[in-house]
Order: C-alpha cells, then structure tokens, then sequence
C-alpha cells in the first residue's frame, strides 16, 4: 500500500481540511481494525491512500489498481526487510541503553549537587559564626 502523510496546522483556514482529515482517519481506523495492521498513526499525522493507474492492454483502457491487496515479496526482498529490521531492534537497543547511561550520570550529577550545597551551606555557616 502506498499512503502520503500530511501534517495540518490549527489555523482558520485549515479547520476544515482538518476535519475532513479525521473523518479520513477514522474511515482508516474502522478499516486498519478490520485488517488489523500493527501500524498506528500519532494525531499530528494522517494516512491517506494513493490509487496507482494501470495501463491496460491498449492506451485507452485505463483501470484503477487496487492498492490494498497484500503484496508478495520475494526472498530477496524478505531478507532486506529482516535485515532493516534488525538494525532498527538493535538501534532501539542501543537507545535504550543510552537512556539509562544518561539517567544514572544524571542522577549522579543531582546528587553531586545536592552535596556541594550542602558544603556551601555548612561554610556560609561556619564563616557568620
């Protein structure tokens, strides 16, 4: 399948097209429901579906292709999906692991703080008396 993502701004003269947008996503809610794709859409972006044009035998005769059937990948193509696969689980990973690197030096660094306050408070004390 093949979809465009727009992004629509709250201003007046977009208010309708963003509402003719959730009518869309909603359409395309019911229906994602009815496949059950994993895929889910954030409210700042909507999916909208593209219909290809497929030339037929002749120039003249036009059909419209229909997109939402399920395509058949070859093995090659398999592969290269698992591969990108991988390397985004492993970047998620790694991610994560950052994360919680930058949390504990994080903490560290507050308690780091939190002590050198301490000291300064007892100085400023200790020099008034």
């Amino acid at each position: 399948m093949h979809f465009q993502y727009y992004i629509f701004f709250m201003q007046p003269e977009n208010e309708n097209l963003v509402d003719q947008s959730r009518e869309q996503d909603n359409s395309y809610e019911r229906e994602r429901e009815k496949v059950g794709s994993p895929i889910s859409l954030s409210s700042g972006l909507r999916r909208r579906s593209t219909a290809q044009m497929e030339v037929g035998p002749s120039s003249h005769e036009r059909k419209e292709k229909d997109t939402g059937a399920p395509i058949k990948l070859d093995a090659e193509a398999q592969a290269h999906i698992e591969k990108h696969r991988k390397l985004q689980e492993d970047l998620t990973d790694e991610m994560v692991d950052l994360a919680r690197q930058l949390k504990e030096s994080s903490l560290l660094m507050n308690q780091s703080v939190q002590d050198t306050e301490k000291i300064l408070d007892s100085t400023e004390r200790a020099v008034e008396h």
